[in-house]
């Protein structure tokens, strides 16, 4: 078993505020019990099993803290997420200039390169997750903080944890805070005054699904004209396509096919920050269940794509997909995809489907809306902190692009 440690510092300064204990982790399986009943089925993308599936199947270069905070009464009433990526630029760089929008990402990619992109490596501390979109870094339940602010506990352990990979040898100097909606946006003001710097990224596309939609073909009935003919088009062009749910063992099986149809999307973006492990889709679904489904197309019994989907409460996460390059200019098979994820969501009883990050204007086409988030950046020391807004500004360009209106 993993090595245990309660930070007496953090213990001290946050009983002198909120008088709660804290106790940190290297591993969920030393805490995974107590996790899951402070989070109490809260947000299934911030549970034990969904964390187990990262710690088995890490990215690479990622290591991990997992937070208890204690209340008054010693019981555990938060949890806090942090991740620490390993970053080496000229290895997160690729040749190929993304085709989509430009966005933060790209831009990022640009700016390194005019830097000597191979001497550029570090670790980002982040709370919250680099592969999903979303607020998923913490959860406290009402007695922990008792109507203190939830960003100032936030602001304090980071700080402290951050210390003590300091300390033991993982220098951590860049903090990232990320994904946070515009209402947690108007609590953050303990973090600006900690002199974090807030800035946003491509939003995340929300599509709410009616409840008079009690089929796809319901669905189909709400579009405009046009966008319905659009979409019987499509359904055409993908006529020849065999679609599976792959369950455990097929998982397996077609990993290697999975993993290279996922990495060929991922690549094309030209900038990559974490690449997936081989075994993330399988560690999902082994730790999941039903909750995660796999869906792949078959081509004369070749793969040709796939997507996956997470249960989250009454929201579908739209996950991570791949399809073959070919194959998708011949089957639009892009935005076949994005009409089954709408067609289980509604057949699910969904009430919205998280559709992520990317491709703004096609989501938008189906009929997804974006959803600003925010994020907030700080380097520990104060005079390189200084440089981070101008960098901030310059790296994230305005994402030009047009929504639609698909509904009548």
């Amino acid at each position: 078993m993993q090595e245990t440690k309660t930070l007496k510092a953090l213990n001290l300064e946050l009983n002198q505020t909120s008088s709660n204990n804290t106790e940190v982790y290297h591993s969920i399986y030393q805490v995974d019990k107590t996790w899951d009943t402070v989070l109490n089925n809260h947000n299934i993308l911030l549970s034990s099993g969904y964390l187990k599936s990262i710690e088995d199947y890490p990215p690479k270069g990622m290591q991990f803290r997992y937070v208890i905070l204690k209340d008054s009464n010693n019981n555990p009433a938060g949890i806090m997420y942090f991740q620490i990526q390993y970053f080496n630029a000229s290895q997160s760089l690729s040749d190929k200039e993304s085709k989509t929008s430009p966005c933060f990402f790209n831009t990022f990619q640009r700016y390194l390169k005019g830097l000597v992109a191979k001497q550029v490596e570090f670790n980002t501390f982040v709370c919250g997750n680099l592969l999903l979109t979303g607020e998923n870094g913490f959860y406290f339940n009402n007695t922990l903080h008792k109507g203190e602010n939830h960003f100032s506990l936030v602001s304090k352990t980071a700080e402290y944890v951050q210390k003590d990979l300091n300390n033991s040898g993982i220098n951590c100097n860049v903090c990232l805070m990320k994904d946070f909606d515009l209402q947690s946006k108007s609590q953050a003001q303990p973090l600006k005054e900690k002199d974090y710097h807030e800035f946003t990224i491509q939003p995340c596309m929300i599509m709410q699904l009616d409840n008079h939609w009690k089929n796809f073909d319901n669905y189909l009935e709400s579009l405009h004209s046009k966008y319905r003919v659009r979409a019987k088009r499509a359904f055409k062009k993908s006529i020849h396509l065999e679609k599976r749910e792959l369950d455990l063992q097929s998982i397996k099986q077609y990993e290697k096919e999975i993993y290279e149809l996922y990495i060929g999307v991922a690549e094309n973006a030209g900038f990559n920050t974490v690449n997936l492990n081989i075994g993330y889709f399988f560690g999902l679904k082994q730790h999941l269940g039903q909750a995660f489904r796999l869906f792949a197309y078959f081509n004369h019994g070749k793969m040709v794509g796939f997507y996956t989907m997470i249960e989250n409460g009454n929201e579908a996460e739209a996950h991570f997909l791949g399809y073959d390059k070919e194959e998708n200019l011949h089957s639009q098979l892009y935005l076949n995809t994005l009409f089954d994820i709408i067609r289980e969501s509604i057949n699910g009883k969904f009430q919205k489907i998280n559709f992520s990050r990317t491709a703004l204007e096609i989501k938008s086409s189906v009929g997804a809306i974006p959803q600003e988030m925010c994020c907030y950046m700080k380097h520990r020391n104060s005079f390189s902190n200084k440089f981070i807004r101008p960098i901030l500004d310059y790296l994230n360009p305005e994402v030009n692009w047009k929504p639609r209106h698909p509904f009548k």
